[in-house]
Parts: structure tokens; sequence; C-alpha cells
């Protein structure tokens, strides 16, 4: 996950604020377990603020992990406006993915290809 991790450093530093939003999947098939991580620009939180500090640096934002169709850290959030670069109209909304839809999707994931 570290790879993945740097990965999306790498994308949201260098893409000229094209990207918003990495999600990174770590998956290991023998114990049937995923990781998935958010990540986004944030501001800084642990340093102290200077005229070099950078103003938003790559930032792990949620983090869930389903286990034998146990998941922990639901919901996981995207936000419309990240995702499609425009504000959501009347009927659009970020996507939220329940604890149960990811159990769902997980099973899926594990009977479709063992």
């Amino acid at each position: 996950m570290r790879r993945l991790a740097v990965d999306a450093r790498w994308w949201l530093v260098n893409a000229g604020g094209d990207v918003k939003t990495v999600l990174l999947i770590s998956i290991n098939g023998e114990r049937q377990a995923l990781h998935l991580e958010r990540w986004c620009l944030a501001p800084p939180y642990d340093r102290p603020v200077t005229r070099n500090t950078p103003s938003m640096v790559p930032t792990k934002t949620g983090e869930v992990d389903i286990v034998a169709g146990i998941v922990t850290g639901a919901p996981l959030c995207l936000k419309f406006e990240d995702l499609v670069e425009r504000p959501p109209g009347p009927t659009e909304r970020d996507v939220v993915l329940t604890a149960d839809q990811l159990a769902t999707w997980a099973n899926f994931l594990w009977t479709t290809y063992q």
C-alpha cells in the first residue's frame, strides 16, 4: 500500500489541479481482505504555517477495510464535484458507499474471481 500512497501523492501534486481525489484499493485474496483509501489535497494540520508551507498537501481522508465480509470505516464518500469537476445538478449528489454496498461489492469480487 505504501507504493500506492506514493502514487496517490504524485497524482495529486503533479496533475495541475485536474486530479481532486485518488482512490486506492489493495486486495489480499488469501485473507479475502480489501483495503480502500481516499486521498485528497487538504490543508496541512501538523506543521506550523510559514510562507514556505504549502497551502494544500496530499492527505489520506478516508479509509475502509473489508475482511471476510465485515466492513469497518464505512461509509466511503466521494465528492461529486471532485469526480466530474462541476457542481452537482438538482438530482446529482456525492457518491456515498455504505457498509452494505461495500460488503456486496466485496462479495461479488470474491465469488467472481475465485
